[in-house]
């Protein structure tokens, strides 16, 4: 499906048996894809889902995926345009990186209650250049987090659930909320040294 410039059917295929890395830029470049129901796929035998999902910017439906044994979580959603009312279900127990997860995503506004991100030390450009990103983000565990840098630069971020995140193993902080609108208040407790 990768650079596809037409496709709005359901993804109804069977992927369970497929080897680690299929998953990684699966959807990338298609552009149009927004079937009629929920996307729901399983890849739980995937390791890599970077960029699984990026620049569809048409996306905008729920997305319910058995990432069991998945990783990388890097761009997944870059660039979608998922609202308010859709919801997405993902194993993320194992994930490492999301790096850019949501970035360049417009009026986001999907369910995210189904992150569990306790391992995840990667967590730079997660909201980069998002506009209108609204989703609550508190669901998200930075306990291991050791970079955020650019998470929120050239964002108009608008979401919630930032607030009591705990940072202190994140030593990188460069440039977060460089050019950004970010206005809400944070309880962030850091280490010594962090830039």
């Amino acid at each position: 499906l990768k650079g596809c410039s037409s496709f709005n059917k359901n993804l109804d295929f069977d992927f369970t048996d497929l080897v680690e890395t299929f998953a990684k830029e699966l959807c990338m470049d298609c552009i149009s894809l927004n079937p009629a129901s929920t996307i729901e796929l399983d890849l739980s035998r995937c390791l890599d889902g970077s960029n699984l999902f990026y620049n569809c910017s048409s996306l905008n439906q729920s997305v319910n995926i058995m990432t069991d044994s998945m990783t990388k979580y890097d761009m997944m959603f870059y660039g979608t345009s998922i609202g308010q009312g859709k919801v997405i279900t993902l194993n993320t127990n194992n994930a490492v990186t999301m790096k850019g997860i949501f970035a360049h995503t417009n009026n986001f506004g999907a369910d995210l209650s189904s992150f569990y991100t306790p391992l995840v030390t990667d967590f730079s450009y997660i909201c980069y250049s998002s506009n209108n990103f609204t989703s609550d983000l508190s669901f998200i565990e930075t306990d291991e987090c050791k970079n955020i840098s650019y998470g929120f630069a050239n964002s108009n971020y608008n979401g919630i659930g930032l607030r009591y995140w705990n940072m202190t193993k994140t030593t990188n902080f460069l440039s977060c909320f460089e050019n950004s609108e970010f206005n809400q208040p944070l309880n962030w407790v850091t280490t010594v040294g962090s830039n």
